[in-house]
């Protein structure tokens, strides 16, 4: 999971420095929540790049409740980007 995160990380970094781009949406599915959700953790101690996400959507989240509550969305709420999360209460 740490090389996917790892090169996740990288790509969306390349992205924004190689095109000017003004806005990037994510979303992620199941398990690819986690490597989503741990490359915008690093990301967002950049400012000149954390700024280019524009709306973060995680469906079914394969994240343990705890986790993602303690750990995860305190990272990624409040950075002035929309967070659309999608999961079943059981």
């Amino acid at each position: 999971m740490r090389w996917t995160e790892l090169h996740l990380e990288r790509f969306l970094r390349d992205i924004i420095e190689r095109t000017g781009v003004d806005s990037i949406d994510l979303i992620a599915h199941s398990m690819g929540n986690r490597c989503l959700t741990e490359a915008i953790r690093r990301l967002v101690s950049d400012p000149d790049i954390a700024r280019h996400f524009g709306e973060v959507v995680l469906t079914a989240p394969d994240i343990v409740a705890d986790i993602f509550s303690e750990d995860i969305a305190p990272k990624i709420v409040g950075k002035g980007w929309r967070v659309t999360l999608y999961a079943s209460s059981s």
